[in-house]
């Protein structure tokens, strides 16, 4: 029986109030809902202006780079490693700019004018500044001041390699040299790296390793993922297969260069079975060819 001018409704279908709780539960969803929403919103915002601001950086450090390495009249050229023919271009013009530009490339190229002496109880000593005529001081001026752009334009992780850089302008150029050569002619070798034809694994792995403690030494580095690539990549055509089965069943970025190296030990006997089969198939062809030529001319 419904009750007095309410309609009869099944249980069921009638709405409870909710509580007090329940409200509070409802708007907190709802608050929290509108807060994600709005922080999706910032964050998206924030993502792009990162990376807005990444990329500016980015060109920002690439043109002081390029400023570092054109030098201007102020500042000598910055040495970059991979810039080193180009820097001894521009680091001549730089010096040649200057007064008495000539005279400072000299003493660079050439060494330094022999250091004035005077007699002192019967022996030659070198003159102390105070005791220099004015071309004396002039030429030993030249001297100091050479020494002192070429220092201004070697960046501290090169500096670090020279032997001695308190002697002159001279000793230091020629160190400049051996050092960026040097540096080049291990890239070069990085980068030409193979496997010779007629090498074993194990002595392709050590001239590999040799290579990367000389480009250590001289503070080339690569990362273990560069290595690892560079060694996989360049095995010879028979180690191809294998390179790949390591690719694909080992996580590359969790292993070091030596570890590589052992997993693809394991498959040389195989390597070796393959190569023995080939060769004693290469030399059944070549005997089958070698009759048939023989029958045709008899």
């Amino acid at each position: 029986m419904g009750l007095r001018g309410v309609e009869a409704r099944p249980f069921s279908l009638m709405r409870k109030r909710p509580s007090q709780h329940q409200m509070k539960l409802q708007i907190c969803f709802r608050l929290r809902h509108s807060f994600l929403s709005w922080w999706s919103e910032i964050w998206v915002d924030l993502t792009r202006l990162g990376r807005k601001e990444l990329i500016r950086l980015k060109m920002s450090l690439a043109n002081r780079r390029d400023d570092m390495s054109m030098g201007s009249e102020t500042k000598a050229p910055v040495l970059f490693k991979d810039e080193y023919e180009l820097w001894v271009l521009r680091f001549k013009l730089y010096i040649r700019r200057k007064k008495d530009g000539d005279k400072f490339l000299h003493s660079i190229l050439h060494g330094p004018h022999p250091i004035p002496v005077t007699t002192l109880d019967g022996r030659e000593v070198p003159k102390d500044f105070s005791e220099m005529d004015v071309a004396e001081r002039e030429r030993f001026m030249i001297d100091v001041e050479a020494q002192n752009y070429l220092i201004q334009a070697i960046p501290n992780e090169i500096f670090r390699k020279l032997d001695s850089y308190d002697e002159s302008a001279k000793s230091i150029w020629d160190q400049l040299q051996k050092i960026m050569m040097g540096s080049k002619n291990l890239m070069d070798r990085y980068e030409n790296f193979k496997m010779k034809e007629d090498e074993s694994l194990e002595e392709a792995y050590d001239r590999f390793v040799e290579l990367m403690n000389d480009m250590k030494e001289n503070n080339i580095i690569r990362s273990e993922m560069d290595y690892i690539v560079k060694f996989i990549n360049n095995l010879s055509s028979d180690w191809k297969q294998f390179s790949r089965f390591v690719k694909q069943h080992k996580v590359l970025n969790e292993l070091k260069v030596y570890e590589v190296y052992e997993n693809l030990l394991l498959f040389e006997e195989e390597l070796n079975e393959i190569a023995a089969e080939r060769k004693k198939k290469e030399k059944t062809e070549a005997d089958t060819l070698a009759l048939l030529a023989e029958k045709r001319e008899s």
